[in-house]
């Protein structure tokens, strides 16, 4: 058998208290899409995170050719050809689609130019081949580009670099059927150019549909390593939560205790004649498609849009309307989809982000407190 490209030999990460990962021993071949599968929490990330070099392993190797390898940091990583496609890309918006693809491999004229000319007709050629060039042009800014869009940069940026492994994290998350699609060919046109292909989604069709090799992680440790011809989805997903489909929502007792949380009849400008009720000790799903109006609810309910209609009482007591502040009053956090834009103040620190909602109690005379912060 081949040797192949990398190989994980015992790989263990914890983050104390918590074994994120317990002595994983998995191959990647070149030429070869191998689905990675888990539940949330199963250990996926972390195990990308170590393969990038965002962090060290605390104990196991990784070797690549045969040859044993340490990352100190993700630039090793990318030297060594690895690279992640995160779910959310990681582009630049006010640099053009051409920077962005050759960003740290600008071609240059002499020691201290950049040669322009060769990087648009470099990114042009590069644009053709994946058939983008219709859609985008070497020198458009990406500020404004659609996710599909950002997402095939990365993976134009991860190919030019010399990526011999790239692995995708979650890629369909925000894509159309129709983009989807085109996703598809291109990760079966990388396989051709011999690439080794990690994939890693919770849509188990995908799996069966992409997938050469799957490798199952259940509470950080791996479970199995079988060949995908021939699996299905209910094989798959009994490897993930270690019990039969018959099993899959067991029966629980239901909640008894008290209305924590009562909505009646709310309506905003994005939802209409909401009703529900959530209990102490429960934990209340709300699902739907994309658009169906499930963040848009959560934001009714936390005051970040004007009720029109109804109520919401916490605790039995009526919560004013549109009033963010007496929602954290009256104990209820929000954690928005787009943490990034919503919900955290990317340039400050992380204390100064854990005490945003309580500036009372960490300011002394109007001006921030590090020590009563801390």
């Amino acid at each position: 058998m081949t040797t192949p490209f990398l190989r994980i030999d015992g790989l263990s990460r914890h983050f104390d208290p918590v074994q994120a990962l317990t002595d994983i021993t998995l191959e990647f071949h070149l030429g070869e899409v191998l689905a990675l599968v888990g539940e949330n929490g199963a250990g996926k990330s972390t195990m990308m995170r170590l393969l990038e070099g965002v962090f060290p392993p605390t104990r196991g190797s990784i070797h690549i050719d045969g040859r044993p390898v340490s990352f100190t940091q993700p630039r090793e990583a990318h030297a060594a050809g690895i690279r992640v496609i995160h779910q959310e890309p990681e582009i630049v918006p006010d640099l053009t689609v051409a920077e962005n693809i050759f960003a740290g491999d600008l071609p240059r004229k002499g020691r201290h130019f950049l040669d322009w000319s060769r990087l648009y007709a470099d990114t042009e050629a590069r644009l053709t081949s994946f058939g983008m060039a219709k859609e985008l042009r070497p020198r458009q800014l990406c500020a404004g580009l659609g996710p599909a869009q950002r997402q095939m940069i990365e993976i134009m940026r991860a190919v030019q670099a010399g990526g011999k492994l790239i692995a995708f994290d979650e890629p369909t998350s925000s894509l159309t059927d129709e983009e989807t699609g085109r996703l598809f060919t291109l990760i079966r046109r990388l396989r051709r150019e011999g690439v080794a292909v990690i994939y890693i989604s919770h849509r188990l069709a995908e799996i069966t549909e992409l997938a050469d090799r799957v490798a199952v992680l259940r509470d950080g440790r791996l479970v199995d390593d079988l060949s995908a011809d021939g699996i299905t989805e209910a094989q798959i997903t009994r490897l993930m939560v270690g019990r039969p489909l018959s099993d899959m929502f067991p029966a629980r007792a239901p909640a008894t205790g008290d209305v924590i949380l009562d909505v009646a009849g709310m309506s905003t400008d994005h939802v209409s004649d909401v009703t529900l009720q959530l209990r102490a000790g429960e934990v209340l799903g709300i699902g739907g498609l994309i658009g169906a109006g499930r963040s848009e609810l959560a934001k009714g309910i936390f005051g970040f849009h004007r009720r029109t209609a109804g109520a919401v009482r916490v605790g039995g007591k009526d919560l004013p309307a549109g009033d963010t502040a007496a929602a954290i009053a009256a104990g209820i956090g929000f954690a928005p989809e787009d943490r990034k834009e919503e919900a955290l103040l990317l340039m400050q620190t992380i204390l100064e982000n854990a005490v945003l909602c309580v500036p009372k109690k960490v300011s002394t005379g109007g001006f921030f407190s590090r020590a009563k912060a801390l």
